[in-house]
């Protein structure tokens, strides 16, 4: 655990000194088991469990992100098998195990979005917090029917540090709140010395990232310009020549001025009406 806490400090001090980086938060429900489906002397099922965490996305370009998390979750497995032969088992005519292993998960994913569909992959170091296991076992003695649990600590037991990958896809939107599914195997024996007893995980979490808003108005908001359009005939300059200024449009250096008759006498707008047009195009001309 402390092996975690301080990567995750090492990672959020990295992002910091990085630009555009958005916290955030995970929650979810989970189902896991572990990659071995069934045997012929049992089965292994799967079980629903939940998870959170918080999330450090940095922003490395418009569509891919560099994102560090670190969650809790819950994992584990249960096994179940039908005993019938009472030589052997005795009384017992079921057997059932739930083990619930708890860990700290510290994934660093690579997210790839396109128009708020996104795809996210890598590695994932997996630290145990704590475990239990419950053994059920359902007896029959003559007919009469009994189950007789108890509960075992797993600390010990289980291996301490775990290895594997995150794969998983999901949807975004522009204000931060996202839905994504995942992926998650580990590479390592969850009990050392037992063989494909790996851990298997299927989560589906809801998020959000705080940074997302603040994000979205700096891309909305036009970029500054340097050296703005000059005006370079004025409306209250205009209507005192007898001139109505109705269109302008800018290209460049140059700018296109439409001019109409005003409400004042229109026999005053004859020949200084020319005069002041040619004068108007060759100030924007010769800019």
């Amino acid at each position: 655990m402390k092996k975690a806490l301080l990567l995750l400090l090492f990672l959020i001090q990295t992002n910091l000194l990085l630009a555009q980086t958005m916290p955030g938060i995970r929650l979810g429900g989970s189902i896991s088991k572990i990659n071995g489906i069934s045997t012929s002397f049992g089965s292994y099922n799967w079980i629903r469990h939940y998870h959170g965490g918080i999330i450090l996305a940095h922003k490395i370009n418009d569509n891919l992100y560099l994102q560090p998390e670190l969650n809790y979750a819950q994992k584990g497995y249960q096994y179940e098998i039908a005993r019938s032969n009472k030589q052997v088992y005795k009384d017992t005519v079921l057997y059932q195990e739930t083990n619930r292993i708890n860990y700290l998960d510290l994934p660093i994913l690579a997210k790839i979005g396109t128009k708020g569909f996104y795809f996210e992959l890598g590695p994932q170091f997996s630290f145990l917090a704590d475990g239990e296991r419950t053994v059920t076992r359902t007896t029959d003695a003559g007919g009469a029917i009994n189950k007789h649990s108890h509960t075992r600590n797993l600390i010990g037991v289980v291996e301490r540090f775990d290895i594997g990958f995150v794969g998983g896809f999901g949807y975004q939107t522009l204000s931060g709140l996202g839905l994504g599914v995942r992926f998650n195997q580990s590479f390592k024996e969850v009990i050392d010395q037992e063989n494909w007893k790996r851990n298997v995980v299927v989560q589906l979490s809801a998020f959000y990232l705080f940074g997302k808003q603040k994000e979205l108005k700096s891309i909305q908001q036009p970029p500054a310009v340097p050296n703005p359009d000059i005006d370079y005939y004025k409306k209250r300059r205009a209507s005192k020549k007898g001139y109505t200024i109705t269109t302008r449009m800018n290209m460049g250096r140059v700018t296109f001025t439409k001019l109409e008759n005003s409400n004042r006498n229109h026999g005053e707008c004859n020949l200084n009406c020319v005069i002041s047009c040619f004068n108007l195009l060759a100030l924007s001309l010769s800019w």
